[in-house]
């Protein structure tokens, strides 16, 4: 299981609904098995302005600092 950062989501976010966006689509992008550097996942934030236009902000997970648990 991958982490987020949660202040980098709602930034994302925010700035996406400042510029009018209002829809958003979440994919998720697989760490990349040939590179060792990236060894991260990546979630994907489609925003949706209309049928036509879309914007994209990518976002990886993170390590969790000690003294960070998860369950």
């Amino acid at each position: 299981m991958f982490v987020y950062n949660i202040s980098e989501l709602l930034e994302s976010l925010k700035s996406a609904q400042d510029e009018g966006f209002e829809y958003v689509s979440l994919s998720i992008l697989d760490p990349d098995e040939e590179d060792d550097e990236l060894d991260c996942e990546t979630v994907v934030l489609d925003y949706v302005h209309d049928s036509s236009s879309s914007e994209e902000d990518m976002i990886d997970s993170v390590t969790l600092p000690d003294g960070y648990s998860h369950y």
